[in-house]
């Protein structure tokens, strides 16, 4: 999968909850692309698996991830450009030119 085929940014991170006595009592976050339709989350019921409660900042980071793959996609290119992706695996393989090629096959489904 390449980055072009993932749904449009931006994402935002939303909210669902309900009425009680002592308030509105948040109980779901999910993500979603405005781009695409109002209505229709691309990630919903996102959790904190450590405590099963909501999490938004699970959710915060899921609404990052377009920007963030087109921001290492960026990295990688202006790295290689320079020589100095080459030049930190050569003097630590597997460091960040590894890492950065690993995340971005991670995200668009290709080889790292």
């Amino acid at each position: 999968m390449s980055a072009s085929k993932l749904t449009p940014a931006p994402w935002e991170v939303s909210h669902g909850g309900h009425g009680s006595h002592s308030g509105f009592v948040i109980d779901e976050y999910f993500v979603l692309s405005r781009a695409v339709a109002d209505d229709v989350a691309i990630a919903a019921d996102i959790i904190d698996p450590a405590t099963g409660m909501p999490s938004e900042a699970n959710a915060r980071l899921i609404a990052a991830a377009p920007e963030l793959l087109e921001a290492l996609i960026k990295a990688d290119q202006m790295f290689r450009d320079v020589g100095f992706i080459a030049e930190a695996d050569r003097l630590r393989p597997g460091s960040l030119g590894s890492e950065i090629r690993a995340a971005i096959a991670k995200a668009t489904g290709g080889g790292a």
